[in-house]
């Protein structure tokens, strides 16, 4: 292999590993985070609501970890940033809000969603 063969092989190997960590870190808490919903609606007696709490914690914490990276680096290299390395913060930006939507209703759970989903 030449060295420009090289090259390209090295920036595209970067660019699936770093597609693929979104995947990665957000899916084991994504995961903690959906089954509690699903028991939530299920009405199962457990405390599934402190699953949605644990797993938008964790999900906001990794989210807005990856958002602070990004943003930085694209705040240092405004002129040269790449692309999809700007979506990738707009990404976790708006998975920490969701995140932490999802803890606030978790934690308190209003009236009218307790009528909605049936516990109330």
């Amino acid at each position: 292999m030449q060295p420009k063969e090289s090259g390209i092989v090295n920036a595209l190997t970067k660019k699936i590993i770093e597609l693929s960590l979104p995947v990665i870190l957000l899916s084991f808490p994504a995961v903690i985070m959906v089954d509690g919903v699903i028991r939530v609606l299920q009405h199962d007696n457990m405390n599934p609501d402190v699953a949605v709490v644990l797993g938008g914690i964790m999900l906001f914490a990794v989210s807005w970890l990856m958002t602070l990276i990004y943003g930085i680096s694209w705040y240092r290299h405004r002129s040269t940033y790449l692309r999809y390395r700007q979506w990738l913060c707009w990404f976790y930006s708006v998975v920490a809000l969701v995140a932490l939507l999802m803890v606030y209703l978790a934690a308190t759970l209003p009236e009218w969603l307790m009528r909605l989903i049936g516990i109330g």
